[in-house]
């Protein structure tokens, strides 16, 4: 006998709810989206009629409190990932939080005790990961077919200009590129690396909302591997600015664009010495629809309670680099 479908609720209202998780749930017969709240009036209605979801409410209490939700997603600002995933978890939710889930390390702690003393599932949303491209990316660094890795760079672009109220550019809302962009980056270095960088240098130009509309961060590795990250919500990609991820190793390169969202395109290209060998794009569903397909496995089995402890220490370590660069970033600026 089927069992009823996992109760779906979204806190925010925000433009990637639909692609992340509206429509990856509607593709899924255990689940069924059945509340959206957003604070700003009329929002979450107007988002409930669009996406034809049955209830709209101005409050998030009303989606973490419902008995009959047993997921919820967190879109809202940075600094309310935090606060709202608690609160979910405490109720007994499981929640998929958007990137970065936390503003800060002691609130990715503060998240991930709260799903441990719940057991309850906490995933942060780097989607990405899911799709098999970077498990084709994770086999070439891996493998060491091309010998060891020597050092890696992102260039992580996009036009995102300046609007009053706007979180992608409001300090204290969490917002700048590198926590909203590059992110990305810091993410896929120190998965494929298997270890957790030091911040060499970190510096940035500060936008009217008080962080950083371009920043750059260098990467040292506990084995000498160097990493760097260039993110900017003030340019579009340029073919001078490179792909997604270049990584230099002893006796070749590897280049990957596409590597955020690679369910539209992608392309992979390896080169051992001078020689090109590879350049193909990875098939897959939509990263999205993966990502949940994780999520709802890992629910499911019921493995370690509900919580994954690989992912809670992976949450934990991505807001320690994200801390650490940004405070870099803060003494860099006051030098200038």
């Amino acid at each position: 006998m089927a069992s009823d479908p996992l109760g779906v609720g979204i806190l925010g209202a925000s433009t990637i709810a639909p692609t992340a998780l509206v429509l990856p749930a509607r593709r899924r017969d255990e689940l069924r989206t059945t509340i959206i709240a957003a604070r700003r009036p009329g929002a979450a209605a107007h988002f409930a009629s669009e996406w034809h979801i049955p209830r709209a409410t101005e409050s998030y209490l009303d989606v973490v409190t419902d008995p009959s939700i047993d997921l919820v997603y967190v879109s809202l600002a940075v600094r309310d990932h935090a606060r709202w995933s608690i609160a979910a978890l405490d109720a007994g939710k499981h929640v998929l939080c958007e990137k970065p889930a936390a503003h800060t390390t002691a609130e990715a702690y503060a998240m991930v005790d709260a799903a441990r003393r719940n057991r309850r599932r906490l995933l942060e949303g780097f989607h990405y990961r899911h799709h098999p491209l970077f498990a084709s990316v994770q086999h070439i660094v891996q493998t060491g077919r091309l010998g060891a890795v020597v050092e890696m760079s992102s260039a992580i672009l996009g036009s995102r200009p300046f609007t009053v109220g706007s979180a992608l550019h409001d300090a204290a809302l969490g917002g700048g590129a590198l926590r909203h962009s590059g992110c990305y980056a810091l993410h896929w270095m120190r998965t494929l690396m298997r270890a957790e960088p030091t911040v060499a240098a970190a510096s940035a130009s500060v936008g009217p909302g008080g962080t950083d509309g371009e920043s750059a961060v260098d990467l040292v590795f506990p084995d000498g591997q160097r990493g760097r990250i260039l993110s900017s919500f003030d340019r579009d990609p340029s073919a001078e600015d490179g792909p997604q991820l270049t990584v230099l190793f002893e006796h070749g390169r590897l280049e990957v664009d596409g590597l955020i969202v690679p369910h539209p395109s992608n392309r992979l290209r390896l080169w051992h010495k001078d020689e090109l060998v590879i350049d193909r794009s990875v098939d897959g569903a939509s990263s999205y629809d993966l990502q949940l397909a994780y999520m709802i496995d890992t629910i499911a089995s019921g493995r370690d309670g509900g919580t994954t402890t690989a992912d809670e220490r992976d949450l934990v370590a991505g807001a320690s680099l994200l801390d650490e660069a940004y405070a870099m970033m803060r003494l860099s600026t006051r030098g200038r």
